[in-house]
């Protein structure tokens, strides 16, 4: 009698889990992934899409995702949970910057990470070294047709302590629109926070032997981030909105010639030890030009 009211309310939760029975749109589908990714195991996505467990599964293999087996979804792996208590060194000011960028914090769910394209996958391995060395990069391979939209690997931490420091320090949940600049963070620091910031929002364009910077966040942190360049001797253009019937803060400001752009990246890369070997080059590669 016993198993047969276990059998019973099972299969009722089965019913209940796939009972829309309705095709997921492209959206839902794309939210799953990044859900997935991010963390959230099948069964959870099932249930909050209303779909059965293997749905979901056949949408992350269409897409190339790499799924978890159930060992490793529930392994726990060593982490340096204390490595933004204090923003005193290169790496810790550079990986902040990188996550005030490219970073993800969701508080509610103590998960954060950083997602970038394969092409950039170079400075996760580094930054998972100091964090969490044990712990594998997620992979999403792209087969939408878009030509835009790479391949990622994602550095994924599953910590409330790391979570809730990374809130302190300014990278709270949905920033894009919220962030300002950290005032707080040590002189001798602020080139590698910047240096991080810009190799996830930054971009540098080499045209002609012509090479110019551009910078995109919120106007009060490119604003403060302008005022600190300049102050430095480096001359920046106005700030630019390039989306101005979408009404929120975003904006990017640039910098041009040869010789601005070459000082603000010999300022960025000064002692540097960590960054993106993308970047880098194209630094070396001005240089180069310059001689």
């Amino acid at each position: 009698m016993v198993r047969q009211r276990l059998s019973l309310i099972l299969t009722l939760k089965v019913l209940k889990m796939g009972s829309r029975n309705s095709v997921l749109t492209q959206k839902e589908k794309e939210e799953c992934v990044e859900l997935y990714i991010s963390g959230e195991s099948t069964v959870s996505l099932a249930k909050k899409y209303g779909v059965y467990p293997n749905s979901i599964n056949g949408i992350l293999r269409r897409r190339n995702v790499n799924i978890r087996k159930s060992s490793e979804a529930h392994r726990k792996y060593k982490i340096n949970e204390s490595f933004f208590d204090f923003i005193d060194s290169e790496e810790k000011a550079y990986i902040l910057g990188l996550f005030y960028a490219d970073g993800s914090n969701n508080i509610r769910r103590f998960k954060a990470y950083i997602s970038l394209s394969e092409v950039d996958v170079d400075i996760l391995y580094k930054i998972r070294s100091l964090i969490s060395p044990d712990k594998p990069l997620l992979y999403s391979k792209r087969n939408d047709g878009n030509s835009n939209h790479k391949n990622r690997y994602m550095f994924y931490i599953d910590n409330k302590h790391i979570s809730k420091q990374l809130e302190n320090l300014g990278c709270v949940t949905n920033k894009t629109f919220k962030i300002t600049f950290p005032n707080w963070i040590d002189n001798d620091l602020i080139h590698h926070f910047v240096r991080g910031y810009f190799d996830g929002d930054g971009h540098i364009g080499i045209y002609n032997n012509k090479a110019r910077i551009s910078v995109v966040s919120t106007e009060s942190f490119c604003n403060k981030l302008k005022s600190i360049i300049e102050n430095i001797g480096i001359k920046c253009s106005d700030l630019y909105c390039r989306f101005p019937e979408r009404e929120n803060s975003t904006r990017d400001f640039r910098i041009t010639g040869n010789k601005n752009v070459l000082s603000f990246l010999i300022w960025i890369y000064r002692d540097a030890t960590i960054y993106m070997e993308r970047k880098y080059k194209k630094y070396q590669e001005l240089i180069s030009i310059m001689e």
